[in-house]
C-alpha cells in the first residue's frame, strides 16, 4: 500500500454520473418553477390592481357622469328659473327702453 491510498477514504457507495446530471436538472427545473410561480403571482396581483382601478373608475363615473332623477329634476328647476329670469330681464330692458322713447 501506497501512503496516498492509505489516507484517502473509503468509498462505500458511489453514485454515478448521471444521478449528478439528473440532481442538476431537478435543481434546474426548481429554480425555474420557482421563478414561474413568482411571475404568476406578481402579474395576479398587477391584474387584481388593475381591476381595482377600473372599478374604483367606473364607480366615480356612474356617481358624477351619469345623470339621476334628482339631477334631472335639479336641471329642470335651474332652466325654469333660467326662463323666469330672462322674462324678467326683458321685461325690464322694455321698460327702460320705453323710458328713454318717452324722454325724448
Amino acid at each position: 500500500m501506497t501512503p496516498a491510498k492509505a489516507t484517502e477514504p473509503k468509498k462505500t457507495m458511489t453514485q454515478p454520473a448521471s444521478v449528478n446530471v439528473s440532481i442538476r436538472d431537478l435543481a434546474i427545473v426548481a429554480v425555474t418553477l420557482i421563478g414561474w410561480v413568482a411571475n404568476y403571482a406578481a402579474l395576479s396581483s398587477r391584474v387584481a390592481a388593475q381591476e381595482q382601478a377600473i372599478a374604483q373608475i367606473q364607480a366615480r363615473y356612474e356617481r358624477e357622469v351619469v345623470p339621476r332623477s334628482e339631477h334631472i329634476e335639479m336641471n329642470k328647476r335651474l332652466e325654469e328659473r333660467l326662463g323666469a329670469i330672462e322674462t324678467e330681464l326683458q321685461n325690464i330692458t322694455r321698460q327702460i327702453v320705453n323710458q328713454n322713447q318717452g324722454r325724448r
